[in-house]
């Protein structure tokens, strides 16, 4: 018996293993899939309303990709003319942050009597690097954001199949079940369809008011280039707990160092720790409606998996297809222990219920 118990756990562990390596060294050719995965979901409901006005489904799939690809490419190119913009303005933000650091040089050497030319020695090395890693940075960013664009054209492409053949798909898997199970399957298939979707269109309906909100409101603090911060802070609210972290302090780091004063990062901070909780507490439960059903443990262990395995791509995709497969392991019955493990306190009110 325990020869039998150990055996199951080795074969688990291996499993486990195998699973995750195939994760990691098939990541080319995954994510791709992945994200044309859940495109195809987002927009499936604006597919089946072409083809309800007499769209072939590969007329409706072509519309709906046709349109996604124009959005994404708007996004790109004006995220990109952000960046360039941003760049343009580091010299000048180098300048006032000389500046300041001439203030606090003659502080250190008022209160602690360090010479200013030691102190100008270590500045000029740390902040000669800090800038050359920022401009670093933001060059990778805008090479990332060509190789993206090509990577996109394959997304796209996954995105339109996954649509065009959805009923091969489903029928496919259905075949490989016994007749007696295949009104659950349809039942399953159905409450997956509809957690993915309502989380997807959740979310970018939640960036999409982040980001009309972060982009008025550092309009009024007088920010330059306020829409591109603000879009930029709205769509790393993608990723759960870092994005939002992420997305305010590059604003009110940028106005620390861009005004002379400190009030307008503190009104900025103020800002983003406000609408953080307006984000968490009313927005995301009210527009999402809670649908992934996932507590904080396996949603941060989700996240901290997925930039393991995927990086930032996998940061953004393993919450929802976790979400994906609570609704699998909910609805069978062997699997139910693990849709317990993993759900939130809504989750185990409705169980008993």
């Amino acid at each position: 018996m325990q020869t039998s118990l150990l055996q199951q756990i080795n074969r688990l562990l291996l499993g486990i293993l195998l699973f995750f390596s195939l994760l990691y060294l098939g990541r080319p050719f995954l994510i791709p899939v992945s994200i044309g995965l859940l495109f195809s979901i987002l927009l499936l409901p604006v597919a089946s309303k072409l083809e309800e006005k007499a769209f072939s489904r590969t007329a409706a799939a072509g519309t709906c990709i046709i349109g996604l690809v124009i959005i994404i490419f708007a996004l790109s190119f004006f995220l990109t003319n952000q960046v360039i913009g941003f760049i343009n303005d580091l010299p000048a933000i180098k300048g006032n942050l000389e500046n300041k650091l001439d203030s606090i040089q003659d502080y250190i050497d008022d209160k602690l009597d360090m010479p200013r030319e030691e102190q100008a020695r270590k500045m000029d090395v740390q902040v000669s690097n800090l800038f050359q890693r920022m401009g670093n940075m933001l060059t990778t960013m805008l090479y990332s954001t060509g190789t993206l664009l090509m990577d996109f054209f394959i997304i796209a492409l996954y995105a339109f199949f996954f649509i065009s053949y959805r009923r091969r798909f489903k029928n496919f898997i259905l075949k490989l079940i016994s007749k007696k199970q295949e009104g659950k399957a349809d039942e399953i298939f159905e409450k997956v369809a509809n957690v993915a979707n309502s989380y997807i269109v959740g979310v970018s309906l939640v960036v999409l008011i982040l980001a009309a909100c972060n982009t008025i409101a550092l309009s009024l603090i007088g920010i330059r280039q306020a829409l591109f911060f603000g879009v930029l802070a709205g769509l790393l609210n993608i990723i759960p707990f870092i994005g939002s972290l992420v997305g305010s302090a590059i604003p009110v780091l940028v106005l620390l160092l861009t005004r002379d004063s400190y009030s307008a990062a503190l009104t900025a901070a103020i800002y983003f720790l406000g609408i953080q909780l307006v984000e968490s507490y009313f927005l995301t439960p009210n527009i999402t409606g809670n649908k992934v059903k996932l507590n904080p443990m396996a949603t941060i262990m989700a996240l901290m998996l997925g930039a393991l395995v995927w990086g930032v791509a996998g940061m953004i995709l393993f919450i929802p297809y976790l979400g994906v497969l609570k609704v699998l392991f909910d609805n069978v019955e062997s699997l139910k222990p693990f849709g317990a493990i993993i759900g939130n306190e809504q989750d185990i009110k409705e169980r008993r219920n």
